[in-house]
């Protein structure tokens, strides 16, 4: 007797398994000459070679692979492979940062020079080494400048004139305006051998040919002039920065700031360690991106008084790109956070003076933006009735779904995460992970910690509510070859099992959805399988300790189910259904009122055999068996009913049969 379930007509595909992507990785000999000058020696160098040099090219940025070639062969590679009108749409982009010092055949700007006027001992080769070493020969009348006021004011630009009774200077932070100051306000005034174009700007760029594009076109533009530069002046529509919402222009940024309180700082801190701390880091934890600020100690490129680092979150800069999502209260509240935890004492340098003379040089405006959404939308969308992501049950570690299918069992509207209850299936290792159930209309389903998203760097979600039941990261089946349960699978740092199973073992096949309701497909050796979790609500007395749920009736309790349709097999297939908490469990059988209940558990609570002790769990061992006293329990002509039994049988023999008193 087996119990199957069919895919009807109607059933689509919505997945299948996918396989590794593979990228390839060109180098050139002359890049590494000290790796072949070491490995060359060696009779292995011919297998040592292409190692080494991966190793190197992935721990290097780009800006150190460019700086270990030739200047003169980067020059000759942008003549021959690098594009000029590719260049331009680069050089003119937001991120990068070139037009707001350099100007190309437009009116210069004041903080750098023009490139396409350049002097006439301007070469291809000092261009290519002015990119990547900014500060290895500065122009005359470029040289930067630091002064700090009596008054604590910090400035930073290009120095103009420096006389007895005044200093003047294109102050950075404010586009190269032109700012003076008296001689007797300052406390100290220091000439840089650092230019103010920072180093490590190619990092951005995402390949040698992206550099080869730029250096042809400020090759073109230095040696042609500005008639070359307007030529290859790109469209607007090519690199403008994304239109911003109309309040950003009537903003009352003073107001913003002044509003800045504990409760702020606390918000802000929020924000900070769920987004921004991943690749900022914090104090006791580095960043995960080496180009991003440190802002303990690091030097802001985009100034660090509160409206400049309003406006990078708001514009972006570099590799940061613009938190769109974030409305003005919390740009500053953040940057609050910023200001007060890692500026003010760990980098007083850059913590910007605040006071009546900056807040009334801030642009006026009558509105403070849109207050902050109450609505998660990450919570909020309807993802249909399964959403794939990497989840943890519990925080011990031991049950991970790194390909975790969740499923919504229970019908109703908005998808997954407005269900009641649930259970995830984990495709690399076709075991269910967990079922739980919601224990509030408030929480329930997962905490969202990810930055697919809430933001959140460098976690993964965990389940919310009442855990039914779980098994542990392993194989969900045993090897149909030879029964183990042994993880032969890949090991990683941290000595955990990735990846999916042996082929031979089980493949993942895909995933039909029908309506609201699911089913996955696999093969446990060469057995097709189809299996589509569900859950149904049984009355039962209280006494069956079941956790808790929201249900419609508090006589009632979910029950989970796995319904299987199971192909042909040439050997017996173990599954494993779950993993008691109280170590090695038996089916037992439990007599509540008249009802009579088969249970996954230690069996002692009001078990009773067919034979021998009552007390003893039910163990077919060829001689015992189960008999109902009352047929009418088990009819099968007057009777609506379901059988859940694992039967395991080595010879042919009665399993279920009426019988005579």
């Amino acid at each position: 007797m087996s119990s199957m379930i069919v895919a009807p007509a109607g059933y689509r595909a919505a997945g299948r398994s996918i396989g590794p992507s593979h990228s390839h990785l060109e180098t050139r000999s002359l890049m590494f000459p000290r790796i072949w000058s070491a490995a060359r020696s060696c009779s292995l160098a011919a297998c040592l070679l292409p190692t080494l040099v991966t190793n190197c090219l992935l721990a290097q940025t780009m800006e150190q692979r460019l700086q270990a070639e030739r200047p003169a062969t980067l020059v000759d590679d942008a003549r021959a492979m690098g594009d000029p009108v590719r260049g331009a749409i680069l050089f003119h982009q937001p991120w990068l940062g070139c037009t707001k010092c350099h100007s190309a055949g437009a009116d210069g700007k004041p903080l750098g020079p023009e490139l396409a006027k350049a002097e006439k001992d301007t070469t291809a080769q000092h261009l290519v080494e002015s990119v990547l070493a900014p500060s290895a020969k500065i122009r005359t009348g470029y040289q930067s400048v630091a002064l700090e006021l009596k008054s604590g004011k910090t400035f930073t630009g290009i120095l103009v004139e420096n006389r007895p009774e005044a200093i003047s200077f294109r102050d950075l932070e404010q586009a190269g305006k032109t700012v003076v100051v008296r001689r007797d306000d300052v406390e100290e005034l220091k000439l840089s051998d650092q230019s103010l174009m920072p180093a490590g700007l190619v990092n951005a760029l995402s390949s040698r040919q992206q550099f080869l594009d730029l250096a042809s076109y400020l090759i073109e533009i230095a040696e042609k002039g500005p008639t070359r530069a307007l030529e290859l002046q790109p469209s607007p529509s090519l690199y403008a920065a994304a239109t911003l919402p109309e309040y950003e222009q009537k903003l009352d940024h003073r107001g913003l700031i002044l509003a800045w309180d504990d409760a702020s700082l606390t918000r802000g801190e929020a924000i900070y360690n769920r987004v921004c701390a991943n690749c900022h880091g914090t104090p006791d934890r580095a960043g995960s991106l080496p180009t991003s600020l440190k802002f303990a100690s690091g030097k802001f490129k985009n100034g660090s008084e509160p409206y400049a680092m309003y406006q990078t979150l708001t514009r972006g800069f570099g590799l940061m790109a613009p938190q769109t999502w974030m409305v003005p209260r919390q740009k500053y509240d953040v940057i609050h956070f910023i200001r007060e935890r890692y500026l003010r004492e760990q980098n007083p340098s850059q913590y910007a003076r605040v006071d009546d003379s900056y807040l009334r040089g801030l642009p006026a405006g009558d509105t403070l933006g849109p207050e902050p959404s109450n609505i998660d939308p990450w919570a909020a969308m309807d993802y249909g009735p399964t959403l794939i992501a990497t989840y943890e049950a519990g925080n011990d570690g031991l049950n991970f779904a790194y390909k975790g299918i969740a499923f919504r069992l229970d019908d109703g509207p908005g998808g997954v995460s407005r269900g009641n209850h649930w259970m995830i299936f984990d495709h690399d290792t076709l075991r269910v992970s967990a079922a739980w159930n919601r224990t509030s209309p408030d929480t329930g389903f997962i905490d969202w910690n990810s930055i697919l998203f809430n933001g959140a760097h460098g976690v993964h979600p965990r389940l919310v509510g009442a855990l039914a039941f779980g098994n542990q990261t392993g194989p969900g089946w045993a090897n149909p070859a030879d029964g183990s349960w042994t993880d032969t699978r890949l090991r990683g740092r941290d000595d955990r099992p990735y990846g999916p199973l042996p082929r031979r073992w089980a493949q993942y096949r895909g995933l039909y959805h029908h309506g609201e309701h699911s089913v996955v497909r696999y093969t446990v050796g060469t057995t097709e399988i189809l299996e589509s979790p569900g859950v149904i609500d049984v009355e039962l007395p209280g006494s069956i300790p079941l956790p808790p749920a929201k249900v419609e009736s508090r006589e009632t309790r979910p029950v989970f189910t796995r319904a299987f349709n199971i192909g042909p097999r040439r050997h017996e297939l173990v599954l494993q259904v779950a993993e008691h908490a109280g170590g090695p469990a038996t089916l037992s059988l439990e007599k509540i009122g008249s009802t009579r209940v088969a249970r996954f558990g230690t069996g002692d609570a009001g078990t009773k055999a067919a034979q021998g002790d009552a007390d003893t769990p039910i163990v077919f061992d060829g001689q015992n068996y189960l008999q109902l006293d009352d047929q009418r329990e088990f009819s099968f002509d007057h009777n609506d009913l379901t059988v859940v039994a694992r039967i395991k049988t080595i010879r042919g023999g009665t399993i279920v049969c009426q019988t005579q008193p």
